[in-house]
């Protein structure tokens, strides 16, 4: 929280900037948080990162899966954000190609998606977590965006930023994110010194390097995805802690439960399990 509250591979992918739309055929589950390190570490030198403050305030994209109408996880939401302002997409909707069967229309032939890795509900034979990959593509990727995002809407609760209006300031470094992602679920102002954001690209920088040294073969866990991960449970406590101190209740309202349609399911069955911290909102 806050200080201060106001109201694979080991070596180095190749890869550019702009290339956040990876070839199935040279991309795989295992090079995902190290071509997501690389992305981010490459906007945040050219001062394209989404991460940036515009004067001296936080302003996240907030992007969302038509599966489930939550906010994506940081793993896949910053390179999502990069992937927007690098193509300028208008959709802040995304979805794979089954929901996108779902909704009555496919993807563009050719476009390429964000992919992700996600646990499967279903352990091995050993009683361990299976970890698989997937796609996620914009609305504006396929044939009818607007399909996708009338599919977003009927099937999903509506987003609430029930914090818009209030205003915290970052005063460390270690709260940068967890804020960041904290405005991007709830609407919440996030102010932030040059000081403080060239502490945090410094720190950033710093981790995104440890992904690049890490050795998925020997080493457990991700350095940048572990941190995401804990940045997104660490905004949580944050929207919590903010909506508290202001009288704000985030449970969702009778009515919209009750208008809450059950999705069809896609002819493919889909397993997965969401796990992003972003679903308690």
């Amino acid at each position: 929280m806050p200080e201060e509250i106001k109201s694979s591979e080991t070596t180095e992918i190749q890869s550019t900037t702009a290339d956040v739309r990876p070839s199935s055929k040279n991309f795989s589950g295992n090079v995902i948080p190290y071509h997501n390190a690389k992305i981010i570490k490459e906007t945040l030198e050219n001062v394209s990162s989404p991460l940036l403050p515009k004067d001296g305030v936080l302003a996240p994209e907030s992007i969302y899966n038509a599966r489930t109408g939550y906010i994506l996880p940081a793993q896949t939401l910053i390179p999502a954000q990069i992937m927007k302002a690098e193509r300028g997409f208008e959709s802040n909707v995304v979805s794979d190609a089954w929901n996108m069967k779902a909704a009555g229309t496919q993807r563009k032939q050719g476009e390429k998606g964000i992919m992700y890795n996600f646990a499967k509900a279903e352990k091995d034979e050993q009683g361990k977590t299976q970890i698989s990959t997937s796609t996620l593509y914009f609305a504006d990727q396929s044939e009818h965006p607007d399909k996708v995002a009338a599919y977003a809407e009927k099937n999903h609760l509506k987003d609430k930023k029930k914090l818009e209006g209030i205003i915290i300031e970052v005063t460390k470094a270690d709260d940068y994110l967890p804020a960041y992602l904290a405005a991007a679920k709830s609407g919440l102002t996030v102010k932030v010194s040059q000081e403080v954001t060239d502490a945090f690209k410094q720190k950033m920088t710093e981790i995104c390097d440890k992904q690049f040294k890490h050795d998925r073969f020997k080493e457990k866990g991700s350095p940048l995805h572990d941190y995401l991960f804990e940045c997104d449970k660490k905004s949580v406590d944050m929207v919590k802690e903010v909506a508290k101190a202001n009288n704000i209740d985030l449970s969702p309202k009778q009515k919209e439960q009750e208008n809450k349609v059950e999705q069809k399911k896609p002819e493919k069955k889909d397993r997965r399990v969401d796990r992003s911290m972003a679903e308690i909102f």
